[in-house]
């Protein structure tokens, strides 16, 4: 089952070697499915707990793949060869460190499905050539040539996710099941739109003042379904039943009922500047594309704090 090296030195095949690298990236894999799929929605930037569970997950392949490895390297090459298996053992610990960097670099923008795809064919790539850049018999070229493929690959996922920002942009915003309405404030121009928090599926909305000016004031909008029929708490109001947009208050805040049933819109202007009242009667309310929304800056969620309308 081994083959010898030019210096008579066992060398096991390279199926043997292939298979082996092949098992253990599966453990990693599922490593990497199980964090991207339950922390690609995250703000990695302002919660440690991506941070936390990816390091435990990766610390449970560390030990599957330590303890694995070794009984595999056994059942196939019959005999104990520690830097085999050594190798794949601490790669979740390089992988730990590598997707999140390569994810950031990306952009901020994420689908869960296919970032967490991108990055698990990432690992097993770096499994295998992590097996061929240390088998002993291959040449130094061909060693260096795994290691220049992986990277190469790891660039091509980075360069694939940020093409997709805009795309991943318009499909968050298809998603949110709520109505895609801009409102038209005469001196304003919409400037930035945000597709809500995972869980909290309302639509964010920035316009500022026109021409735009270091200090100028703005305007924020909310978009979100409405609370349901005899709401009990007040300052709420329910908009089902309605067939066409209604200003229902403009008590400090104007607040809209939408033509499609059962969604609300909220308009407040910031602290310094005066009531939006007198100007209810010129607002119009206007359905834009996602792909319009999507092309405008709005990926901070801290930009959304505050934006509640209770």
């Amino acid at each position: 089952m081994t083959d010898l090296s030019g210096d008579g030195v066992d060398v096991p095949p390279l199926r043997i070697v292939t298979l082996h690298a092949l098992t253990c990236g599966a453990v990693s894999v599922a490593a990497v499915v199980a964090v991207g799929l339950w922390t690609a929605d995250q703000d990695w930037t302002t919660s440690m707990g991506p941070v936390f569970i990816s390091l435990a997950v990766a610390l449970c392949a560390v030990c599957v793949i330590a303890a694995l490895s070794p009984l595999l390297w056994m059942l196939m090459m019959r005999r104990r060869e520690p830097g085999a298996y050594l190798t794949h053992a601490l790669a979740p610990i390089l992988l730990v460190v590598l997707i999140p960097v390569g994810v950031a670099i990306g952009g901020p923008v994420r689908d869960r499905w296919e970032t967490t795809g991108y990055w698990a064919v990432v690992t097993l790539c770096v499994h295998l050539a992590l097996a061929l850049a240390t088998r002993r018999r291959l040449p130094g070229l061909a060693r260096m040539g795994a290691i220049l493929s992986v990277t190469a690959m790891i660039v091509a996922v980075v360069g694939i996710e940020r093409a997709s920002q805009l795309r991943w942009r318009v499909d968050d915003f298809r998603a949110l099941g709520v109505p895609l309405v801009v409102p038209e404030i005469p001196g304003f121009e919409l400037t930035y739109a945000y597709p809500g928090q995972p869980g909290h599926p309302d639509l964010f909305l920035e316009l500022s003042e026109r021409p735009a000016r270091p200090y100028g004031r703005t305007v924020t909008v909310l978009v979100r379904r409405t609370a349901g029929a005899g709401y009990p708490t007040s300052g709420r109001v329910s908009c089902w039943g309605r067939a066409d947009d209604r200003l229902v208050s403009s008590d400090g805040s104007l607040v809209y009922c939408l033509a499609e049933n059962g969604f609300e819109m909220h308009i407040r202007s910031d602290p310094q500047m005066p009531s939006l009242a007198p100007l209810a009667p010129r607002v119009t309310l206007r359905r834009v594309p996602a792909q319009q929304l999507a092309e405008l800056p709005g990926t901070d969620w801290q930009r959304s704090v505050g934006w509640t309308t209770d």
